[in-house]
């Protein structure tokens, strides 16, 4: 049934009762649909999952979160700014699809943007870093409105949070302490800290492994 307002995720998660992964596979369509933000369904859905009927009686003791794209809308502003970079300086970056960026580490990333030339590559990364800090992004203005909702649910309940992302560490920990969240968080790791990228499951092994977790017990 298609609803013309706004709905409220809390009615639209009891009057659907849809099922993990149909929600999961059809976000998108979702968000057309029922003109409700996918993010914030996203990061609600976690807590669901969790504490109501998803969670299928089983406990669950820590959530791992991603940062771009989940507690924050930050990988279009990256991407903007990448491309903005390039144009800059006049050269073509190897690609200017969006899709091939998602969920990359930086070594994968600037591997992406220039490919086969390393030397290249590194001369570029250093002027992009200088680039970078008079192009910053703004974390309080991006954060996941349901972000801080869903963490102090998940505390309350000493379920334990970590953050697994494929940024730099320095920019996660930038996040967390801009967003006022670091009351929250129990554990922090980077794709810098890993020798595969996503998705390869290494960085949430990982936090799984800190966490003293078996995966079970985890949602990531």
């Amino acid at each position: 049934e298609k609803v013309d307002d706004q709905l409220d995720i809390d009615e639209f998660l009891a009057k659907e009762r849809l099922r993990v992964d149909i929600i999961k596979y059809s976000l998108k369509d979702i968000e057309k649909e029922y003109s409700i933000d996918v993010s914030e369904l996203e990061i609600r859905l976690i807590y669901d999952i969790i504490f109501g009927e998803y969670g299928g009686g089983v406990l669950k003791k820590a959530v791992i979160f991603d940062m771009d794209g989940v507690l924050i809308d930050s990988e279009m502003f990256y991407f903007k700014r990448r491309m903005a970079f390039f144009d800059s300086i006049g050269i073509e970056p190897g690609t200017r699809e969006f899709k091939n960026f998602i969920g990359l580490s930086d070594k994968s990333l600037w591997e992406v943007l220039v490919p086969n030339d390393k030397n290249k590559r590194e001369e570029l990364k250093e002027k992009y870093f200088d680039y970078k800090k008079n192009n910053i992004i703004d974390f309080s203005k991006v954060l996941n409105k349901s972000a801080k909702y869903v963490m102090t649910k998940l505390k309350d309940n000493n379920i334990k949070i970590a953050i697994a992302s494929s940024s730099e560490k320095k920019e996660i920990l930038r996040m967390v302490k801009e967003c006022d969240l670091d009351k929250y968080i129990d554990f922090i790791i980077s794709g810098e800290e890993c020798i595969e990228s996503k998705p390869n499951p290494e960085i949430y092994n990982k936090a799984i492994n800190a966490l003293e977790l078996s995966p079970k017990e985890v949602i990531a």
